[in-house]
C-alpha cells in the first residue's frame, strides 16, 4: 500500500505541475491579449482536470483504506503532500489573477462594442440617404 500511495502521490504532483504550467500559460496569454491561442490552452486544462479528478479519487480511496499502522511513512508522503498543497495554492493565486485580467479584457471589449454600436447608429441616422431613420428622428426639436 505504501509504495502505491507513493506512486500515486508522485503522479498527482506531476499532474498538478502540468496544470500549474497551463494556468500560467493561460495567464500569460490573457495578459498579452492573445485570445486566439487561449482556446487550445483551455482544452488542455480540461483534459488535465479530468485526469486530476480521477487520480484524486483513487488517492482518497487508498488513503481511506490505509490501516492505522500504514500511516507512518517517514514523512515522505507528507512532504509530497506539502509540495502538492503549495502547487494548489499557486494555481489558485494565478487563476484569481487571470480572472481579474479576463474581467478587464471583457470590459474593454464591451466598451469597444458600445462604440461600434454608437457609430453604426450615427452612420445609419446621418450617413445613408435612403435609410428610413434620418437625423430628424434623433433631433426631436425639428
Amino acid at each position: 500500500m505504501k509504495s502505491e500511495l507513493r506512486r500515486l502521490g508522485e503522479q498527482r504532483k506531476i499532474l498538478w505541475q502540468r496544470y500549474y504550467a497551463l494556468v500560467a500559460e493561460q495567464h500569460r496569454l490573457l495578459t498579452l491579449g492573445s485570445l486566439e491561442e487561449l482556446g487550445a490552452v483551455l482544452d488542455r486544462k480540461d483534459e488535465v482536470i479530468g485526469e486530476l479528478e480521477e487520480l484524486e479519487k483513487r488517492w482518497e480511496y487508498l488513503r481511506e483504506g490505509q490501516a492505522p499502522g500504514d500511516g507512518d511513512y517517514s514523512g515522505e508522503l507528507e512532504a509530497l503532500e506539502g509540495e502538492i498543497r503549495a502547487l494548489v495554492e499557486q494555481v489558485g493565486e494565478t487563476e484569481r489573477a487571470s480572472l481579474e485580467v479576463a474581467g478587464r479584457l471583457r470590459d474593454q471589449i464591451m466598451d469597444k462594442l458600445a462604440e461600434v454600436q454608437q457609430a453604426r447608429q450615427l452612420f445609419t441616422a446621418y450617413g445613408a440617404p435612403d435609410c428610413p431613420v434620418q437625423g430628424a428622428f434623433l433631433d426631436k426639436a425639428r
